[in-house]
């Protein structure tokens, strides 16, 4: 991916995400950093799919829990 081309504030936000380390730098220097973070990510395709798949099967899906009912008041 070409990250020369991403907006600054995507570049922040991703350095902020991934925790990145580093001061204020220049543009260069921080399409350096997000670059090699992003490079050095090892991904297992397998786990990427199914995931992919099983987000799109339960895209719509709304799972509601059941209401907490309070404790019952006690007489004294």
């Amino acid at each position: 991916m070409d990250f020369s081309t991403v907006e600054d504030r995507v570049l922040r936000r991703y350095k902020r995400a991934f925790k990145l380390r580093g001061k204020k730098e220049s543009r260069d220097e921080l399409v350096s950093a997000v670059t090699k973070h992003f490079t050095s990510q090892e991904v297992v395709e397998k786990d990427v799919i199914t995931y992919f798949i099983y987000s799109l099967r339960n895209l719509d899906n709304v799972y509601k829990l059941p209401p907490k009912t309070p404790p019952p008041a006690t007489a004294m």
